[in-house]
């Protein structure tokens, strides 16, 4: 559940003011803001969380250059208080000194002096507090209370009191003030668990791997050793392929050509069978008819076992004509 306190008011009205609602920073301020009373479950967390810039110069530098401290109380508890010094540690390069945290540097003016909660081209953080401890007893409400100060200094503050308008820099020094409660309740008491049932069930769990664990370790080791076998197959085809191209392309080279009417030629190499070449001849017949017509005639050509009783030289191994 979140809640807004004091909403989106604003003490002036219409213009840019219907925007951006701004609050007078002069000696009113801390009375716009009445005590804001809110429900709280039992044991719920609660965090408070506001944004908040000064703008305007008047007699003191206030709002935009002045520093100044925002003080949350919940059920009049000590405050948690948000101080935003620094107008007062570094006013003329506070902003400038911050350009890695992302204020957008050399624009025209006085973009490098400290403000009020912003620089030019940041974003404005939200300030998060956790007041749950602020807050004790039943289920019930609580409240909330704020006031804010301007510091003249970094270690003195004082409530707001600009002069005559005569007196101002510049434009009336204003707030920009948003504030939220943020307040999360426990779960019903049947889903908490207590610590004994939290330290029983996590011995339960640390006293062996669960079944399908080991059953995964298992499938895995037999998936494992598929995968290996077949590995071991891959490299095996893989070499008889290359075995089996070799002996091709030595036997290939071993051929020789057969030229039309001559002697074949093939080449030997340790007396084993090298080659066997078919080859088909263009053959003229009946020529002296005057009628040539051109007919193929098969050429067989055989290397042979250099131990075979019909063996030649390579040289001369003869073709013999297949009609």
């Amino acid at each position: 559940m979140v809640h807004h306190p004091w909403g989106r008011f604003s003490t002036e009205s219409g213009g840019i003011a219907e925007a951006f609602r701004w609050i007078a920073f002069n000696q009113s301020y801390n009375g716009f803001f009445k005590p804001y009373t809110f429900d709280v479950p039992k044991g719920g967390r609660v965090r408070l969380v506001a944004v908040i810039t000064g703008h305007g110069n008047d007699n003191h530098g206030c709002g935009e250059f002045c520093a100044t401290e925002h003080s949350f109380a919940i059920n009049g508890r000590p405050p948690h208080v948000k101080r935003q010094l620094l107008p007062a540690t570094a006013t003329e390069v506070g902003c400038a000194e911050e350009v890695d945290t992302g204020v957008i540097p050399n624009e025209y003016g006085t973009w490098l002096y400290g403000r009020d909660g912003w620089c030019n081209g940041r974003e404005v953080v939200p300030w998060v507090v956790d007041v749950s401890d602020d807050i004790t007893g039943e289920e019930g409400t609580a409240t909330l209370t704020y006031s804010a100060a301007w510091c003249p200094n970094a270690s003195y503050c004082e409530p707001p009191n600009p002069g005559p308008p005569a007196t101002w820099q510049q434009a009336a020094p204003v707030m920009m003030v948003s504030v939220y409660l943020v307040v999360d309740a426990l779960p019903p008491s049947s889903l908490v668990v207590s610590a004994a049932e939290a330290s029983a069930a996590a011995q339960t769990l640390s006293s062996g791997p669960e079944p399908t664990q080991a059953t995964t370790s298992s499938w895995k080791w037999v998936l494992d050793l598929g995968v290996a076998i077949l590995n071991v197959w891959f490299y095996i085809v893989l070499l008889l392929g290359v075995i089996a191209a070799y002996k091709f392309c030595h036997g290939y080279s071993g051929m020789r050509k057969v030229e039309p009417g001559g002697e074949a030629s093939g080449a030997r190499e340790g007396g084993a069978i090298l080659t066997q070449a078919l080859l088909l001849e263009p053959v003229v017949a009946d020529a002296d008819a005057g009628a040539p017509t051109a007919e193929y005639g098969l050429y067989v050509k055989l290397a042979k076992d250099a131990d075979d009783t019909e063996a030649r030289d390579a040289d001369g191994i003869e073709g013999t004509k297949l009609p």
